[in-house]
């Protein structure tokens, strides 16, 4: 967790350092700015995400993603609370005109993460719906930003906004299918790895409502990260055997 907390805030600071050394004077994007010291070190990340979720022990239960604890309910929490900051400043000032949809379904996934808190706080079981309206959510901002950042042929203005989307997205998604005792840790860890590192990259330079919605998520990633990283009991062959994804 140190490290996943470490790499975000890497990132952050040499995607703010790209920002303020790629562009000219004009506003050009200068050539070779796109494959400088932080693109081969968001690959590096990737790679060893993608490597470090391989050797998880598979977790299937929606056991993975409970704990009563305190540190855990106040985490989604203050997730919930940035996502209804970010929410409220895109509904009473807003620059486009789906802004005002997109506050109301951020509203919907802020309440859905606040319940979730909660309920893992009392030992309760949630619902498939908790996960999955937060997963439409993130896939209504992603198609409808999309149709801006692409507007702009510099794909490095929105390529980390794209990448963090997607990833934030497919993490709650396969967060929902623990509900069904079908999770796949190993894929959920994976996406949720690569979601905290960009959005936290795509927290550089943007807008505090686009840091308080992005950061939030990242958040709530880091906080189902704790849970799906918890050392398991140990449990004999006699007893059970190897789970398969």
């Amino acid at each position: 967790m140190i490290l996943t907390v470490l790499s975000a805030a890497a990132a952050y600071g040499l995607r703010l350092r790209q920002l303020h050394t790629a562009y000219d004077e004009a506003g050009q994007i200068l050539s070779g700015a796109g494959t400088g010291f932080f693109t081969f070190f968001t690959i590096f990340m990737v790679a060893l995400f993608a490597v470090y979720a391989w050797f998880l022990r598979p977790r299937k239960k929606y056991a993975a993603l409970a704990g009563r604890s305190l540190p855990v309910m106040l985490c989604g929490c203050a997730a919930a609370l940035c996502m209804v900051l970010g929410s409220a400043a895109m509904l009473l000032s807003p620059e486009w005109g789906t802004d005002r949809v997109l506050a109301l379904g951020g509203f919907a996934a802020a309440a859905c993460w606040l319940w979730t808190a909660m309920s893992r706080y009392n030992g309760k079981k949630t619902t498939v719906w908790l996960f999955l309206v937060p997963v439409l959510f993130f896939a209504l901002r992603l198609v409808i930003n999309f149709r801006f950042w692409s507007r702009d042929p510099a794909i490095l203005d929105y390529c980390y906004k794209l990448f963090a989307h997607i990833s934030v997205t497919c993490a709650l998604l396969h967060m929902g299918s623990f509900c069904f005792d079908k999770g796949g840790r190993r894929v959920t860890v994976f996406f949720s790895l690569c979601g905290v590192f960009f959005s936290a990259a795509s927290m550089a330079g943007a807008r505090p409502r686009e840091m308080l919605v992005m950061g939030g998520a990242a958040l709530w990633l880091l906080t189902n990260l704790w849970l799906l990283l918890r050392p398991g009991k140990k449990r004999s062959r006699e007893e059970v055997k190897p789970e398969k994804e």
